[in-house]
């Protein structure tokens, strides 16, 4: 494992895979090529996961900014 992988987040690599596979949707109805419905759905649950975790993060942040 390199040291750029063993420093990025698992937020860092949920949003590498949501870039790449966005990619691949756009090259490939650029290209023309049908886009498999299972890589439409992964984009949405995988920007829901985004959401999710950027909505923990914050309220954690929230939570630890009132501690006294």
């Amino acid at each position: 494992m390199s040291e750029d992988a063993a420093a990025e987040s698992p937020r860092d690599g949920l949003m590498a895979h949501l870039a790449q596979l966005e990619a691949f949707v756009e090259k490939s109805a650029a290209d023309g090529e049908e886009i498999p419905p299972e890589a439409a759905e992964m984009i949405v649950r995988l920007r829901e996961i985004m959401h999710a975790l950027d909505g923990l993060a914050s309220s954690m942040g929230d939570a630890t900014s009132e501690a006294p």
